[in-house]
Protein backbone atom coordinates (compact mmCIF):
# COMPACT_ATOMS: atom_id res chain seq x y z
CA UNK A 1 0.00 0.00 0.00
CA UNK A 2 1.70 3.36 -1.01
CA UNK A 3 1.25 6.76 0.50
CA UNK A 4 -1.11 8.11 -1.52
CA UNK A 5 -3.28 5.03 -0.17
CA UNK A 6 -2.93 6.28 3.37
CA UNK A 7 -3.07 9.86 2.80
CA UNK A 8 -5.93 11.86 4.53
CA UNK A 9 -8.79 13.74 2.85
CA UNK A 10 -7.80 17.11 1.73
CA UNK A 11 -10.37 18.63 3.93
CA UNK A 12 -8.43 16.89 6.94
CA UNK A 13 -5.27 18.36 6.34
CA UNK A 14 -5.75 21.93 6.80
CA UNK A 15 -6.85 20.81 10.60
CA UNK A 16 -3.83 19.11 10.30
CA UNK A 17 -1.73 21.32 9.75
CA UNK A 18 -2.41 23.59 12.70
CA UNK A 19 -2.67 20.96 14.88
CA UNK A 20 1.07 19.82 14.19
CA UNK A 21 2.19 23.79 14.12
CA UNK A 22 0.18 24.87 17.67
CA UNK A 23 1.03 21.35 19.63
CA UNK A 24 4.11 20.23 17.77
CA UNK A 25 2.11 16.44 16.99
CA UNK A 26 3.60 14.42 14.65
CA UNK A 27 2.12 11.85 12.43
CA UNK A 28 2.69 9.17 14.45
CA UNK A 29 0.35 10.44 17.02
CA UNK A 30 -2.53 11.31 14.66
CA UNK A 31 -2.54 7.57 13.30
CA UNK A 32 0.06 8.23 9.95
CA UNK A 33 2.92 5.33 9.77
CA UNK A 34 6.49 5.85 10.04
CA UNK A 35 7.55 7.82 7.22
CA UNK A 36 4.23 9.03 5.55
CA UNK A 37 3.12 12.66 5.88
CA UNK A 38 0.10 14.46 4.74
CA UNK A 39 1.05 16.72 1.42
CA UNK A 40 2.40 19.81 2.32
CA UNK A 41 3.74 18.57 6.10
CA UNK A 42 7.22 18.13 7.06
CA UNK A 43 8.81 15.96 9.60
CA UNK A 44 9.08 17.57 13.03
CA UNK A 45 10.95 15.95 16.19
CA UNK A 46 7.42 16.60 18.05
CA UNK A 47 8.08 13.65 20.82
CA UNK A 48 10.87 15.90 22.43
CA UNK A 49 8.64 18.86 22.33
CA UNK A 50 5.76 17.06 24.11
CA UNK A 51 7.92 15.71 26.19
CA UNK A 52 9.36 18.89 26.80
CA UNK A 53 5.93 21.03 27.41
CA UNK A 54 4.47 18.03 29.67
CA UNK A 55 7.19 18.45 32.10
CA UNK A 56 7.04 22.19 32.13
CA UNK A 57 3.22 22.04 32.58
CA UNK A 58 3.76 19.64 35.88
CA UNK A 59 6.61 21.83 37.13
CA UNK A 60 4.65 24.89 36.98
CA UNK A 61 1.53 23.09 38.80
CA UNK A 62 3.85 21.68 41.39
CA UNK A 63 5.38 25.08 41.42
CA UNK A 64 1.78 26.80 41.96
CA UNK A 65 0.97 24.42 45.00
CA UNK A 66 4.17 24.97 46.89
CA UNK A 67 3.97 28.68 46.17
CA UNK A 68 0.67 29.79 45.80
CA UNK A 69 -0.13 29.55 49.71
CA UNK A 70 2.67 31.64 50.48
CA UNK A 71 2.38 34.48 48.18
CA UNK A 72 -1.65 34.61 48.22
CA UNK A 73 -1.52 37.68 50.12
CA UNK A 74 0.57 39.44 48.51
CA UNK A 75 -1.66 38.62 44.82
CA UNK A 76 -4.28 40.39 46.51
CA UNK A 77 -2.32 43.84 47.42
CA UNK A 78 -1.27 43.66 43.92
CA UNK A 79 -4.96 43.61 43.24
CA UNK A 80 -5.66 46.26 45.67
CA UNK A 81 -3.07 48.45 44.26
CA UNK A 82 -4.58 48.14 40.74
CA UNK A 83 -8.08 48.62 41.79
CA UNK A 84 -7.63 51.87 43.91
CA UNK A 85 -4.93 53.29 41.29
CA UNK A 86 -7.31 53.31 38.22
CA UNK A 87 -9.98 55.61 39.96
CA UNK A 88 -7.27 58.34 41.67
CA UNK A 89 -5.27 57.82 38.05
CA UNK A 90 -8.84 59.40 36.71
CA UNK A 91 -9.41 61.88 38.76
CA UNK A 92 -5.50 63.19 38.47
CA UNK A 93 -6.20 63.27 34.40
CA UNK A 94 -9.67 64.88 34.89
CA UNK A 95 -7.59 67.97 37.72
CA UNK A 96 -4.68 68.42 35.09
CA UNK A 97 -7.89 69.60 32.65
CA UNK A 98 -7.74 72.28 35.42
CA UNK A 99 -3.73 72.78 35.57
CA UNK A 100 -3.95 70.69 38.54
CA UNK A 101 -0.34 68.91 38.62
CA UNK A 102 -0.76 65.14 38.19
CA UNK A 103 1.39 64.66 41.64
CA UNK A 104 -0.93 67.43 43.42
CA UNK A 105 -4.23 66.09 41.65
CA UNK A 106 -4.07 62.15 42.77
CA UNK A 107 -2.91 62.68 46.68
CA UNK A 108 -5.68 65.21 46.58
CA UNK A 109 -8.38 62.81 45.49
CA UNK A 110 -7.01 59.83 47.89
CA UNK A 111 -7.15 62.21 50.76
CA UNK A 112 -10.49 63.68 50.07
CA UNK A 113 -11.60 60.09 49.51
CA UNK A 114 -10.25 58.93 52.82
CA UNK A 115 -12.38 62.09 54.38
CA UNK A 116 -15.25 61.07 52.92
CA UNK A 117 -14.82 57.71 54.24
CA UNK A 118 -13.65 59.13 57.80
CA UNK A 119 -17.02 60.81 58.18
CA UNK A 120 -19.25 58.17 57.81
CA UNK A 121 -17.41 55.96 59.92
CA UNK A 122 -17.54 58.45 62.87
CA UNK A 123 -21.33 59.09 61.97
CA UNK A 124 -21.92 54.98 61.74
CA UNK A 125 -19.19 53.63 64.70
CA UNK A 126 -21.09 54.90 67.73
CA UNK A 127 -24.26 53.92 67.09
CA UNK A 128 -23.00 50.45 65.40
CA UNK A 129 -20.77 49.77 68.66
CA UNK A 130 -23.53 50.34 70.96
CA UNK A 131 -26.14 48.09 68.97
CA UNK A 132 -23.52 45.52 68.36
CA UNK A 133 -22.76 45.00 71.93
CA UNK A 134 -26.61 44.63 72.75
CA UNK A 135 -27.54 42.04 70.08
CA UNK A 136 -23.93 39.92 71.13
CA UNK A 137 -25.34 40.43 74.43
CA UNK A 138 -29.08 39.12 73.76
CA UNK A 139 -27.50 36.27 72.11
CA UNK A 140 -28.47 33.69 74.44
CA UNK A 141 -32.35 34.87 74.74
CA UNK A 142 -32.75 35.63 71.22
CA UNK A 143 -31.28 31.64 70.02
CA UNK A 144 -33.26 30.56 73.14
CA UNK A 145 -36.56 32.08 71.68
CA UNK A 146 -35.45 30.70 68.12
CA UNK A 147 -35.36 26.95 70.04
CA UNK A 148 -38.60 27.41 71.84
CA UNK A 149 -40.46 28.45 68.41
CA UNK A 150 -38.72 25.68 66.63
CA UNK A 151 -39.12 23.01 69.19
CA UNK A 152 -43.05 23.77 69.12
CA UNK A 153 -42.79 23.05 65.63
CA UNK A 154 -41.33 20.00 65.89
CA UNK A 155 -41.28 18.59 69.13
CA UNK A 156 -37.59 18.48 69.42
CA UNK A 157 -35.81 19.13 72.65
CA UNK A 158 -34.37 22.15 74.43
CA UNK A 159 -30.45 22.61 74.27
CA UNK A 160 -27.78 25.31 75.46
CA UNK A 161 -27.16 26.64 72.13
CA UNK A 162 -27.91 30.07 73.07
CA UNK A 163 -24.23 29.80 74.95
CA UNK A 164 -22.29 28.24 72.78
CA UNK A 165 -23.41 30.59 69.35
CA UNK A 166 -22.46 33.58 71.71
CA UNK A 167 -19.67 31.82 72.47
CA UNK A 168 -18.54 31.30 69.08
CA UNK A 169 -19.56 34.57 67.83
CA UNK A 170 -17.30 36.69 70.69
CA UNK A 171 -14.87 34.18 69.28
CA UNK A 172 -14.58 36.38 66.35
CA UNK A 173 -15.56 39.47 67.77
CA UNK A 174 -12.05 39.30 69.88
CA UNK A 175 -9.91 37.86 66.96
CA UNK A 176 -11.24 39.14 63.33
CA UNK A 177 -7.61 37.82 62.56
CA UNK A 178 -9.84 34.50 61.94
CA UNK A 179 -11.71 35.84 59.14
CA UNK A 180 -8.89 36.49 56.82
CA UNK A 181 -8.04 33.11 56.37
CA UNK A 182 -4.65 32.86 54.25
CA UNK A 183 -4.26 36.72 53.72
CA UNK A 184 -3.36 36.41 57.57
CA UNK A 185 0.28 35.83 56.29
CA UNK A 186 0.40 39.51 55.31
CA UNK A 187 0.36 40.75 58.93
CA UNK A 188 -2.06 39.60 61.37
CA UNK A 189 -2.35 41.74 64.19
CA UNK A 190 -3.54 45.23 63.91
CA UNK A 191 -0.25 46.93 63.23
CA UNK A 192 0.19 44.71 60.22
CA UNK A 193 -3.54 45.28 59.02
CA UNK A 194 -2.50 48.99 59.01
CA UNK A 195 1.24 48.77 57.45
CA UNK A 196 -0.33 47.08 54.66
CA UNK A 197 -3.06 49.10 54.14
CA UNK A 198 -0.56 52.14 54.15
CA UNK A 199 1.32 49.94 51.70
CA UNK A 200 -1.59 49.61 49.23
CA UNK A 201 -2.16 53.15 48.88
CA UNK A 202 0.85 54.82 48.77
CA UNK A 203 1.63 52.22 45.87
CA UNK A 204 -1.81 52.95 44.65
CA UNK A 205 -0.76 56.69 44.64
CA UNK A 206 2.84 56.33 43.08
CA UNK A 207 0.88 54.10 40.19
CA UNK A 208 -1.66 56.60 39.79
CA UNK A 209 0.90 59.25 38.86
CA UNK A 210 3.39 57.56 37.00
CA UNK A 211 1.47 54.71 35.54
CA UNK A 212 4.08 53.93 32.67
CA UNK A 213 6.35 51.60 34.28
CA UNK A 214 4.03 49.24 35.27
CA UNK A 215 1.80 48.98 31.97
CA UNK A 216 5.05 48.75 30.06
CA UNK A 217 6.19 46.35 31.73
CA UNK A 218 3.25 44.15 31.53
CA UNK A 219 3.01 44.85 27.63
CA UNK A 220 6.70 43.59 27.10
CA UNK A 221 6.08 40.22 29.72
CA UNK A 222 3.77 39.35 26.39
CA UNK A 223 5.71 38.38 22.75
CA UNK A 224 5.60 41.40 20.45
CA UNK A 225 2.58 40.02 18.32
CA UNK A 226 0.11 39.35 21.00
CA UNK A 227 1.15 42.72 22.68
CA UNK A 228 -1.88 44.87 20.98
CA UNK A 229 -4.29 41.73 22.65
CA UNK A 230 -2.33 42.50 26.04
CA UNK A 231 -2.96 46.11 25.55
CA UNK A 232 -6.80 45.41 24.86
CA UNK A 233 -7.11 43.10 27.99
CA UNK A 234 -5.67 45.94 29.97
CA UNK A 235 -7.95 48.28 28.47
CA UNK A 236 -11.03 46.19 29.64
CA UNK A 237 -9.70 45.49 32.71
CA UNK A 238 -9.27 48.98 33.44
CA UNK A 239 -13.09 50.02 32.34
CA UNK A 240 -14.73 46.42 34.59
CA UNK A 241 -12.19 47.42 37.49
CA UNK A 242 -13.71 50.76 37.80
CA UNK A 243 -17.51 49.72 36.63
CA UNK A 244 -17.60 46.98 39.48
CA UNK A 245 -15.80 49.93 42.12
CA UNK A 246 -18.58 52.87 40.85
CA UNK A 247 -21.35 50.41 41.30
CA UNK A 248 -20.54 48.55 44.48
CA UNK A 249 -20.40 51.93 46.43
CA UNK A 250 -23.47 53.08 44.82
CA UNK A 251 -25.51 49.60 45.83
CA UNK A 252 -23.72 49.64 49.25
CA UNK A 253 -25.12 53.03 49.99
CA UNK A 254 -28.46 52.31 48.49
CA UNK A 255 -29.07 49.06 50.28
CA UNK A 256 -27.79 50.91 53.30
CA UNK A 257 -30.40 53.45 53.04
CA UNK A 258 -33.31 51.12 52.08
CA UNK A 259 -32.62 48.56 54.89
CA UNK A 260 -32.30 51.12 57.45
CA UNK A 261 -35.76 53.10 56.22
CA UNK A 262 -37.30 50.65 56.22
CA UNK A 263 -36.05 48.41 59.66
CA UNK A 264 -36.70 51.50 61.19
CA UNK A 265 -40.22 51.92 59.80
CA UNK A 266 -41.35 48.46 61.34
CA UNK A 267 -39.95 49.06 64.91
CA UNK A 268 -36.96 46.56 64.43
CA UNK A 269 -34.24 46.91 66.70
CA UNK A 270 -30.58 47.26 65.59
CA UNK A 271 -31.51 48.53 62.73
CA UNK A 272 -27.78 49.78 61.87
CA UNK A 273 -26.17 46.66 62.95
CA UNK A 274 -28.75 44.89 60.20
CA UNK A 275 -28.23 47.32 57.28
CA UNK A 276 -24.28 47.88 58.02
CA UNK A 277 -24.26 43.93 57.76
CA UNK A 278 -26.12 44.13 54.25
CA UNK A 279 -24.32 46.90 52.49
CA UNK A 280 -20.94 45.13 53.28
CA UNK A 281 -22.43 41.78 52.27
CA UNK A 282 -23.22 43.32 49.17
CA UNK A 283 -19.23 42.77 48.05
CA UNK A 284 -19.98 39.33 47.96
CA UNK A 285 -22.36 38.66 45.09
CA UNK A 286 -25.76 36.75 45.41
CA UNK A 287 -24.01 34.93 48.49
CA UNK A 288 -23.96 38.16 50.26
CA UNK A 289 -27.31 39.02 49.92
CA UNK A 290 -28.42 35.22 51.49
CA UNK A 291 -26.28 35.58 54.61
CA UNK A 292 -27.13 39.05 55.43
CA UNK A 293 -30.64 38.56 55.42
CA UNK A 294 -30.48 36.06 58.07
CA UNK A 295 -29.42 37.56 61.34
CA UNK A 296 -32.75 40.26 60.99
CA UNK A 297 -34.76 37.32 59.55
CA UNK A 298 -33.72 35.11 62.71
CA UNK A 299 -34.47 38.36 65.11
CA UNK A 300 -37.63 39.41 63.46
CA UNK A 301 -38.78 35.92 63.99
CA UNK A 302 -38.49 35.99 68.01
CA UNK A 303 -40.89 38.44 67.76
CA UNK A 304 -43.54 37.14 65.40
CA UNK A 305 -43.99 36.04 61.97
CA UNK A 306 -45.59 38.92 60.73
CA UNK A 307 -42.26 40.95 61.30
CA UNK A 308 -40.45 38.53 59.84
CA UNK A 309 -42.61 38.84 56.20
CA UNK A 310 -42.15 42.79 56.94
CA UNK A 311 -38.42 41.90 56.86
CA UNK A 312 -38.01 39.46 54.03
CA UNK A 313 -40.08 41.91 52.49
CA UNK A 314 -37.82 44.66 52.70
CA UNK A 315 -35.13 42.59 51.79
CA UNK A 316 -36.61 41.42 48.81
CA UNK A 317 -38.01 45.36 47.57
CA UNK A 318 -34.08 46.50 48.13
CA UNK A 319 -32.44 44.22 45.93
CA UNK A 320 -34.63 44.26 43.48
CA UNK A 321 -34.06 48.23 43.18
CA UNK A 322 -30.44 47.42 43.43
CA UNK A 323 -30.37 44.50 40.31
CA UNK A 324 -32.28 46.20 38.16
CA UNK A 325 -31.01 50.03 38.62
CA UNK A 326 -28.02 50.03 39.84
CA UNK A 327 -26.07 46.80 37.75
CA UNK A 328 -28.05 48.14 34.62
CA UNK A 329 -27.45 52.01 35.10
CA UNK A 330 -24.37 52.27 36.95
CA UNK A 331 -22.18 49.23 36.44
CA UNK A 332 -19.77 49.08 33.07
CA UNK A 333 -21.43 46.86 30.84
CA UNK A 334 -17.61 44.75 30.65
CA UNK A 335 -18.65 43.57 34.49
CA UNK A 336 -21.82 41.71 32.99
CA UNK A 337 -20.56 37.86 33.34
CA UNK A 338 -22.81 34.94 33.68
CA UNK A 339 -24.63 34.52 37.12
CA UNK A 340 -23.37 31.05 37.41
CA UNK A 341 -20.03 32.36 36.42
CA UNK A 342 -20.08 34.60 39.02
CA UNK A 343 -21.48 32.05 41.56
CA UNK A 344 -18.77 29.31 40.79
CA UNK A 345 -16.08 31.61 40.97
CA UNK A 346 -16.91 33.36 43.92
CA UNK A 347 -16.74 29.27 45.87
CA UNK A 348 -13.20 29.15 43.89
CA UNK A 349 -12.05 32.09 45.24
CA UNK A 350 -13.22 31.25 48.93
CA UNK A 351 -11.80 28.14 48.67
CA UNK A 352 -7.84 29.61 47.13
CA UNK A 353 -7.56 32.87 48.98
CA UNK A 354 -9.55 32.52 52.34
CA UNK A 355 -11.94 35.68 53.38
CA UNK A 356 -10.07 37.90 52.12
CA UNK A 357 -10.35 37.01 48.43
CA UNK A 358 -14.29 37.23 48.72
CA UNK A 359 -13.77 40.65 49.18
CA UNK A 360 -12.73 41.05 45.45
CA UNK A 361 -14.23 38.18 44.09
CA UNK A 362 -15.85 39.68 41.61
CA UNK A 363 -12.65 41.78 40.09
CA UNK A 364 -10.80 38.10 40.27
CA UNK A 365 -13.59 36.45 38.23
CA UNK A 366 -13.48 38.88 35.68
CA UNK A 367 -9.67 39.21 35.38
CA UNK A 368 -9.96 35.46 34.22
CA UNK A 369 -12.60 35.95 32.26
CA UNK A 370 -11.16 38.52 30.45
CA UNK A 371 -7.76 37.02 29.78
CA UNK A 372 -8.98 33.76 28.54
CA UNK A 373 -10.59 35.65 26.15
CA UNK A 374 -8.26 38.21 24.68
CA UNK A 375 -5.37 36.02 25.26
CA UNK A 376 -6.99 32.88 24.12
CA UNK A 377 -10.53 32.56 22.62
CA UNK A 378 -10.45 36.20 20.19
CA UNK A 379 -6.60 34.81 18.50
CA UNK A 380 -8.07 31.35 18.43
CA UNK A 381 -11.28 32.85 16.21
CA UNK A 382 -8.89 35.45 14.80
CA UNK A 383 -6.77 32.72 13.28
CA UNK A 384 -9.47 30.29 11.92
CA UNK A 385 -11.58 32.98 10.54
CA UNK A 386 -14.38 32.37 13.35
CA UNK A 387 -17.02 35.39 13.65
CA UNK A 388 -16.84 36.76 17.67
CA UNK A 389 -19.72 35.47 19.73
CA UNK A 390 -20.02 39.00 20.86
CA UNK A 391 -18.41 42.31 19.84
CA UNK A 392 -15.61 43.31 21.03
CA UNK A 393 -16.23 45.86 23.97
CA UNK A 394 -12.93 48.13 23.55
CA UNK A 395 -12.89 51.10 20.84
CA UNK A 396 -9.78 53.00 22.18
CA UNK A 397 -7.59 51.10 20.44
CA UNK A 398 -8.86 52.00 17.00
CA UNK A 399 -6.77 54.12 15.67
CA UNK A 400 -2.77 54.24 15.83
CA UNK A 401 -0.63 51.64 17.91
CA UNK A 402 -2.16 50.03 20.68
CA UNK A 403 1.29 49.27 22.66
CA UNK A 404 1.37 52.97 22.25
CA UNK A 405 -2.17 54.52 23.32
CA UNK A 406 -2.07 51.67 26.28
CA UNK A 407 0.74 53.87 28.13
CA UNK A 408 -2.17 56.38 28.12
CA UNK A 409 -4.56 53.97 29.47
CA UNK A 410 -4.59 54.85 33.64
CA UNK A 411 -4.65 58.78 32.15
CA UNK A 412 -7.66 59.00 30.65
Amino acid sequence: MGPAALARPASAERPLRALTRQFGWGPKSLGYPSGVYPAGEEPRAWVPALVTRAIFIVFVLVALVLVFPEVVGLLLLCLLVVIVAIPLARAGTALERFRVPRYVGVPLTLLLALAVIGGIIALLVPSFVSEGRALVNGLPDTVQSLQNKFRHATGSRRSSSGESFQHFVRGYTNHPDRLLGPATQVGSTLAGVLTSIIAVLLTAVFTAIRPEPLIGGLLRIAPPPRRGDMARLLERLAEAYMGWLRGLLVAMVLLWLLTFAGFTLIGLDYAVVFATITAIATVVPYFGAIVSAIPPLAYAITISPQKAVLVLLIYVVAHIAEGDLISPLVMSRAVRIPPAMVAVGVLAVDRLFGFAGLLVAVPIVVTVKLAVEELWVRPMEEEYDVEPAEPPVSTTFGNGSRTRQAFRLLRR
